[in-house]
């Protein structure tokens, strides 16, 4: 086997590894549809305040209205909330940017909720924010299988997160926004990023790999 191609197996065994971590990641913005609901391990819906780490009732209902693509409910709605939605404009709108996902909780402080379910078993990087938008005071919260990661009540900032936590093959992460006492101006924009912590042993293959390539191209 020659050299050269040598180097080229390494080079697609790295670019390999490298495509299936890039598989292996979700991004709420990026990964909305309003195709379905669940989407892929997405799903959209509201909480009841008397229990956010409780059931979550899916949104049934789907739109685009040329600005924000978005779930809701139809027959539960008022002013065109709670919903959960992303700006597919080409300009800012209620301080939400082009292309983030928001949710805006409902008038009976309707909990809006953004939920992720685990593929599978193993460590996760979790970390994003919620932002001011709109400017209205919210409540916003992080729950992972019913237990409480992030509560803050009456917020008109930004409030960033960032957790690595083990999780089950059955496990949901819940991002919600509550109205802290008005449901007016509380247009919430949303980042989260989820991916895999490679294991120590994954880890130690890929560098294995980089330093077999280095060595081949030096040689």
């Amino acid at each position: 086997m020659s050299v050269l191609t040598k180097k080229v197996r390494f080079s697609t065994m790295l670019l390999s590894i490298g495509i299936a971590s890039q598989a292996s990641a979700w991004n709420f913005a990026n990964d909305f549809s309003i195709a379905s609901n669940p989407n892929g391990a997405w799903a959209y819906g509201i909480k009841s305040p008397s229990a956010l780490g409780g059931a979550l009732t899916l949104f049934p209902d789907s739109g685009d209205n040329g600005s924000f693509r978005y779930w809701i409910d139809n027959a539960h709605q008022s002013l065109g909330a709670p919903a959960v939605a992303k700006n597919v404009s080409g300009g800012t709108i209620n301080g939400i940017a082009p292309g983030q996902g928001n949710m805006h909780p409902g008038p009976n402080n309707e909990i809006a909720t953004v939920r992720w379910q685990s593929p599978g078993a193993g460590s996760y990087d979790v970390s994003g924010k919620f932002f001011a938008g709109d400017g209205g005071a919210v409540d916003v919260y992080v729950y992972a299988d019913g237990v409480s990661l992030l509560s803050q009540t009456g917020v008109t900032g930004d409030s960033p997160f960032n957790f690595v936590l083990n999780l089950t093959s059955t496990s949901v992460i819940d991002f919600m926004v509550g109205n802290a006492g008005s449901f007016f101006y509380d247009s919430t924009p949303l980042d989260v990023f989820i991916a895999p912590v490679p294991e120590p042993a994954a880890i130690a293959g890929l560098l294995t790999a980089s330093l077999l390539l280095l060595a081949r191209r030096r040689s």
